[in-house]
């Protein structure tokens, strides 16, 4: 039995976070084919899949770290990825592992600086004008029209 991937664990926690609904056992169904955990281009591929846009950083410092927008996910040493909510005003990291799924890290910039290797994906939500359109046009003159034509002979009497 495979382990959780955390890649996919934090591509759950940022779709959580955009409220949009993400189930773990369904992404690892979807882009996990073999043995290999998920790398950060099917990360990537998921994230659109899920309605986000995605965007991969390379080679950043801890201090251009800290001026990305949160959350994000941050790349460590070990290979697997993190999930970091925000920074702090004194400038420490508060982030999720895998490993505690529901609790709230502090990591000191020092030790964040120790395991990250420079590389970040940023997300934001995606602009969908065709649900726009929907929530404009849903209601209006156009739901009375079937009506109107119906008893158009009592109304125009």
């Amino acid at each position: 039995m495979r382990g959780i991937d955390s890649a996919l664990w934090c591509l759950v926690n940022v779709a959580r976070h955009f409220s949009i609904p993400a189930d773990y056992m369904q992404l690892e169904r979807a882009y996990i084919t073999d043995e290999n955990p998920a790398d950060t281009v099917t990360l990537l591929v998921g994230a659109k899949d899920l309605g986000l846009k995605a965007r991969r950083l390379d080679n950043l410092t801890t201090d251009d770290y800290m001026k990305l927008p949160h959350p994000s996910v941050a790349r460590v040493k070990d290979g697997s990825y993190l999930f970091v909510l925000g920074i702090t005003p004194d400038g420490a990291i508060i982030a999720r592992d895998y490993r505690r799924a529901n609790e709230d890290m502090r990591i000191e910039c020092e030790e964040f600086n120790k395991h990250f290797i420079g590389e970040a994906i940023i997300f934001t939500k995606r602009f969908h004008v065709e649900k726009l359109e929907e929530k404009v046009t849903g209601f209006g003159f156009r739901w009375f029209i079937p009506v109107v034509l119906k008893y158009k002979a009592f109304l125009f009497k």
